[in-house]
């Protein structure tokens, strides 16, 4: 019999008496489940292929993650068709907290107006867990051109031919031109490329006059004679104190880009809290955040629920301008 309430039962040893008076404690608090990760490892799918910055930011991220959580993460890369074959391949996933995975502005709000036939549901089909990073662009503009501000470069192209590069059509750095000619009322010649790098190329060759790209390209801009003459933040940058925000010359242009740690749909509360908190605490730490801030982009921890409405907030942004450019894949 259980000891009653308000009154203890003496016990000829001490060993059972001491087993007997923690029972009831013991009963009282509820048996935690296993986290699923204490006894397998996980997957972490990066819908691009290795070497570029969502490459970069996952394996930066995951290998503090694996620490905090006490397992290994795996780190599988699925690129092809912007991002949506390695998304596709994580909203298949079951829901049991072994696999997560990295989502882009790209995938998650650009690609649901861009392919006919996408294979996953950017809101329904996964599980917010919180923003790692973002990003501005930088305007660059080659080195002889004769615009000295964005105003001029906007004017040059009421009066003539303007050109600007990109890493492909639909990519962030296309639609971010896409979206100044919009709101400018000019028009310009979109020259796409194969990649930001060989875009980025032609800019300092003087062969194109601009284009739009994140701050992990100044290593490759300083030391030239472009020139970069705006942000596509409301403020000036950390590290671009000197170009001024798209905004003070087109009011309320903003174009702020971020990484995201998703899960499949379905992943239940308790586990997405767990994984939620692990992400921002990783995010927030000083070495990781000096890491991916050495790779130009800022480090921006987040709730689940603003991450999903940084996901609505620039699906609703960019539907609009990809509708407007006439872009659409299969």
């Amino acid at each position: 019999m259980w000891p009653m309430s308000g009154w203890m039962v003496e016990m000829r040893h001490p060993i059972t008496r001491r087993l007997m008076l923690a029972a009831p404690v013991l009963a009282a608090a509820p048996a935690r489940a296993e986290e699923p990760w204490q006894s397998r490892p996980m997957r972490f799918i990066v819908p691009f292929t290795p070497g570029g910055p969502t490459d970069a930011v996952a394996r930066i991220v995951t290998a503090r993650l694996g620490e905090q959580l006490r397992t290994n993460i795996a780190v599988e890369n699925v690129g092809g068709a912007g991002g949506a074959l390695g998304m596709e391949r994580l909203s298949r996933a079951a829901p049991d907290g072994l696999t997560i995975g990295l989502g882009t502005t790209g995938t998650h709000a650009i690609n649901r107006h861009l392919y006919a036939n996408l294979a996953y549901d950017p809101v329904r089909g996964f599980t917010p867990l919180s923003t790692v990073i973002e990003h501005i662009n930088m305007l660059v503009l080659r080195g002889d051109h004769p615009a000295r501000n964005l105003a001029e470069l906007l004017e040059a192209a009421r009066r003539g031919t303007v050109t600007y590069g990109s890493a492909g059509n639909g990519s962030s750095n296309h639609l971010s031109g896409e979206l100044l000619c919009s709101r400018a009322g000019v028009e310009m010649q979109h020259v796409p490329f194969r990649g930001s790098g060989p875009a980025l190329a032609e800019v300092l060759a003087g062969r194109i006059d601009f284009m739009f790209d994140t701050p992990a390209a100044l290593a490759t801009v300083r030391g030239t004679n472009a020139r970069v003459i705006a942000v596509t933040g409301l403020a000036r940058h950390p590290l671009l104190p000197d170009a001024p925000p798209v905004a003070e010359t087109i009011p309320g242009f903003e174009v702020v880009g971020w990484f995201g740690f998703f899960g499949p749909a379905g992943l239940p509360a308790p586990l997405a809290d767990t994984l939620s908190t692990a992400v921002g605490r990783v995010v927030r730490d000083r070495e990781t955040s000096e890491r991916l801030r050495a790779l130009g982009l800022d480090p921006s921890a987040g709730t689940p629920q603003e991450l999903a409405g940084r996901v609505a907030k620039d699906d609703a942004l960019w539907g609009p301008v990809i509708q407007r450019a006439g872009l659409r894949v299969g």
